[in-house]
């Protein structure tokens, strides 16, 4: 019985996150003015969270309710909704996947890369999507490449921010500090690793504080993977321990180098005392001697070469 008791837990929080996202799309049919402040929220669990089979259709659903009632505010402020109709109409037709940058350090990109096939699925689609011709070429083309090829998780992200600002001016800052939350407070290696790749895509907060708190994670990081690594390889540890632990180690390895990517990004927004730590964070990775670590000399030796010039 104790052995079934993470499956049946993991069930129940299911259920709750579905009951959840079920009720929110119902509400926010009647009306977006009252979510407008906490949109930042939503979105950020939708996307971290979107990947779930089991919850993809539901999230897709909120999206497109929140979108909808969001054209309903473009409509009464005399707004344009060009945009917000495009993104609709995929809402609609697509049944899509997000790319999360971070994969790329766990696979190779040719694993997780998915071109457009010309197959019959992708025919009848396009037969779909072409009908009567009452959408315009763009459109078209976007819905097949959202259908069949994983959106980047930075092309969501600034459709969103750019859809929602007109009626939330702190949509971005917001969602940065939402994100970063999830990155510091979240244990899941997984959905904490998406919640950074989010944060650096938004990069909003960023200042003194923040990068000094991303170090400290970076450092945390790379002690859990180390300690995970060495669970895996010791003769004590249980089985269950093991496999635990063997299916976190592709994520912190992948979270790390996540980390010297954000810091690439904030370098050109940094004060000169926040530029010196990042400085002796490169110069120190570039002697990791982890095997497993052999790329963390480029991304240091990369990001140093940023920080000199």
């Amino acid at each position: 019985m104790k052995e079934g008791r993470p499956n049946v837990n993991r069930e129940v929080s299911f259920l709750v996150r579905e009951a959840t996202v079920s009720i929110l799309t119902e509400i926010i049919t009647d009306s977006i003015n009252p979510f407008l402040p906490h949109l930042h929220i939503i979105f950020n669990y939708c996307i971290i969270r979107f990947d779930s089979v089991k919850e993809a259709p539901h999230l897709a659903k909120l999206f497109l309710y929140i979108m909808l009632s969001i054209r309903r505010e473009y409509i009464l402020n005399n707004m344009l909704t060009n945009d917000i109709d495009s993104f609709i109409s995929i809402l609609r037709i697509c049944k899509f996947k997000i790319r999360w940058h971070f994969m790329g350090f766990i696979h190779e990109p040719e694993d997780f890369e998915e071109l457009v096939q010309l197959n019959e699925e992708t025919k009848v689609l396009s037969k779909k999507v072409t009908k009567g011709k009452t959408l315009k070429t763009d459109l078209r083309k976007k819905i097949l490449r959202w259908s069949f090829s994983p959106v980047p998780t930075k092309e969501i992200i600034t459709l969103l921010v750019d859809l929602v600002t007109p009626l939330s001016k702190d949509i971005l800052k917001n969602w940065g500090s939402e994100a970063l939350e999830w990155v510091f407070e979240y244990k899941d290696p997984m959905l904490s690793t998406r919640a950074l790749e989010i944060y650096s895509t938004l990069l909003v907060p960023t200042s003194h504080d923040t990068t000094i708190s991303l170090i400290r994670n970076l450092i945390h990081t790379m002690n859990q993977y180390r300690d995970a690594t060495n669970i895996v390889n010791s003769s004590r540890s249980g089985s269950k321990r093991k496999n635990y632990e063997k299916g976190n180690i592709p994520y912190l390895y992948a979270r790390v180098n996540l980390f010297l990517v954000t810091f690439h990004n904030i370098v050109t927004t940094s004060d000169k005392v926040t530029l010196s730590c990042l400085f002796w964070v490169s110069r120190s990775l570039m002697l990791v001697s982890i095997a497993e670590y052999a790329i963390l000399y480029d991304q240091s030796l990369s990001l140093m070469l940023d920080l000199l010039e």
